[in-house]
């Protein structure tokens, strides 16, 4: 179509779109003179209107909605539109303006021009592209393979699931409800399932999603909800039955709590049981060994024995010895016989006796026809120790059982040792009795006797003549100050104090009174008033503790292993907790050791106690 033609079609156009009546002739009146024309008015130069119309109407519009205008002299408008054909006929330049917009885009023609942000050609406003060429986003995911598979303004884009068609956001502005990816230039809807969603930990689950956060959620090995990476135990369910914090497949103590190990042995208390006699809560149960149910038949929390015959009510029943129940049918509670006359040996020492009559037990060991004594012992916690019969005055027999009417509970039995006399040695069990027979090798071997208890295992028998005990210690005949070698022994000295020992013959107490005026002093403080001297020997070595508590005069004690020698002095104390002293003496085995009870100033006398007990002091 030529341009003028073109104009002609636009104009006839916007004829219809904005007259109210009329037809569109070929020739169209623009209102607008002909290029170069100068002799006619432009359609903007207007007239008086008539008084009337040709055809008797008021004057009305043309078909380009101009109105009838005359010239000057009352001429009709139709010279002007002689002019205008005119102008048909021989000009076709392009007028100046046209009556509409030659440039506005024409929406439908499947060409996407400027104005219009789609144009698919159609007239479907649900394909992504409405009729007013306005894009939209679809109704719904569609798979595609290609843009090819896409309605145009869309893209084919992949995501978990599928590969699916979206509009582009071009811009990046996108409808509510959208968001638009930049990386594609696509809008996808919020929360659908087509778009593909942030995944920080690469687990192929979307983040707002994860049940375990920054971890992989894809491995749960026990099956609990919990995916390994966020399980605290991944290989149990439930994790910690016991809530101890330990997980239940590497709980050392099952449905118990593995964190509190009271005695620290690395058993959990509720799986520990209560050791019963080492003063620990083992078990963590608040209670500790007897008080703990646990240790109800334990050795260690068993009631105490009653010892039938020491005058103490050893079980705390309120009974004491044969008067109690658990000593019926023991021998110190059975009339008659050396076994209900047992005697209890309180000490480590020495004790006397003298045996006659008959016969009624003997020893497995040679002879044994003479009559006997019996003695026992039972010692708080085991221990070796020696018992022997010398300095006795005939042939015996010693023999020890853990019955005393049952020979066959005989521990060990001796006739001689070195001489005429016995020794044996017993590797003693704590809390258990033993009687000790003093027997005669003979019917006619009896008499006086010395039974002597020491701490340690025998050392086969004395060699040196002890000057004051009043027995022949190395069996040649004389005793004491009669033997040669005592002639120069303290105790067979004459004058002093020193010509005055006792000697210890057990373990325990002895009391005595100073008087008189001071011979010896010793290194420490005071030392001043009268002294008396006690003597002691061990048969083997061992830690003895002496003290005077329970004395009436400020005492002072030094220890010597010469009588009149101040400078073998051992040790030396005056006051311990008061005014009364206190030492404490590793002592050698067959060594004669002299104890002062002496008084810390000259007016320091009066009476007092001295106590020898074996081991080491307690303050």
């Amino acid at each position: 179509m030529h341009e003028l033609g073109r104009y002609r079609f636009v104009a006839c156009f916007a004829a219809i779109l904005w007259a109210a009546a009329g037809a569109c002739s070929g020739e169209v009146d623009t209102g607008i003179a002909a290029t170069g024309d100068t002799s006619g008015r432009t359609g903007s130069d207007t007239g008086q209107a008539s008084g009337d119309a040709d055809d008797g109407s008021p004057a009305g519009r043309d078909l380009g909605g101009h109105e009838d205008v005359t010239d000057a002299d009352g001429a009709d408008a139709d010279a002007a539109d002689a002019d205008a054909a005119d102008a048909d006929a021989g000009d076709t330049s392009v007028p100046d303006a046209p009556l509409v917009d030659a440039e506005r885009p024409e929406c439908g023609d499947g060409v996407v021009q400027e104005g219009e942000e789609c144009d698919d050609g159609n007239g479907d406003d649900d394909d992504g592209c409405t009729t007013l060429c306005e894009r939209t986003l679809r109704a719904s995911c569609e798979t595609c393979d290609s843009d090819d598979d896409c309605e145009p303004g869309s893209v084919c884009s992949s995501t978990e699931a599928e590969i699916v068609c979206l509009a582009a956001c071009g811009d990046g502005a996108c409808p509510d409800d959208y968001w638009c990816d930049e990386g594609s230039d696509t809008c996808r809807p919020v929360g659908g399932v087509c778009p593909p969603c942030a995944d920080g930990d690469d687990d192929t689950v979307c983040d707002d999603d994860d049940v375990c956060v920054g971890g992989d959620d894809r491995t749960d090995r026990d099956g609990d909800g919990v995916p390994d990476d966020c399980d605290p135990c991944p290989d149990d369910s439930p994790d910690d039955t016991d809530l101890d914090g330990v997980c239940d497949s590497n709980d050392q103590c099952a449905g118990a709590d593995d964190g509190r190990d009271a005695d620290g042995d690395e058993i959990p208390n509720g799986c520990d049981t209560e050791t019963c006699d080492d003063g620990l809560d083992n078990d963590g149960d608040g209670r500790v060994d007897c008080d703990d149910t646990g240790c109800a038949t334990h050795p260690a929390c068993a009631p105490a024995l009653e010892i039938c015959d020491d005058g103490r009510d050893n079980d705390d029943d309120g009974r004491v010895d044969c008067a109690d129940a658990d000593c019926v049918g023991d021998p110190a509670c059975v009339p008659g016989g050396v076994c209900s006359k047992a005697t209890l040996l309180a000490g480590f020492g020495s004790v006397t006796g003298t045996t006659s009559g008959a016969s009624e037990h003997s020893g497995s060991c040679s002879g044994g026809a003479g009559p006997e004594n019996v003695w026992h012992l039972r010692l708080g916690s085991a221990a070796t120790v020696c018992l022997d019969t010398f300095g006795s005055t005939f042939d015996t027999q010693l023999h020890v059982r853990t019955d005393c009417e049952e020979a066959g509970t005989e521990v060990v039995c001796n006739d001689d040792t070195g001489s005429l006399q016995s020794q044996v040695e017993i590797d003693a069990a704590g809390s258990t009795t033993y009687y000790v027979f003093v027997d005669g090798y003979g019917s006619s071997s009896s008499g006086d006797y010395t039974l002597t208890l020491t701490l340690g295992a025998c050392d086969g028998g004395p060699t040196d003549e002890i000057c004051d005990d009043g027995v022949d210690n190395d069996s040649d005949g004389d005793v004491d100050c009669d033997d040669t070698d005592c002639a120069d022994d303290p105790a067979c000295t004459t004058g002093g104090v020193c010509s005055d020992v006792t000697f210890f013959t057990a373990f325990g107490s002895v009391t005595g009174t100073t008087s008189g005026t001071s011979e010896h002093s010793g290194s420490c403080s005071g030392g001043a008033g009268p002294e008396e001297v006690w003597g002691f020997r061990l048969t083997s070595a061992g830690t003895v503790c002496l003290d005077t508590f329970g004395s009436t005069f400020d005492t002072q004690l030094h220890v010597r292993t010469d009588c009149e020698e101040a400078g073998t002095e051992v040790v030396c104390n005056d006051d311990t907790g008061g005014l009364q002293s206190q030492v404490e003496i590793d002592a050698a085995g067959l060594t004669t050791y002299y104890v002062f009870v002496d008084g810390f100033g000259s007016s320091s006398a009066g009476d007092y106690t001295l106590t020898l007990t074996f081991g080491a002091c307690d303050g």
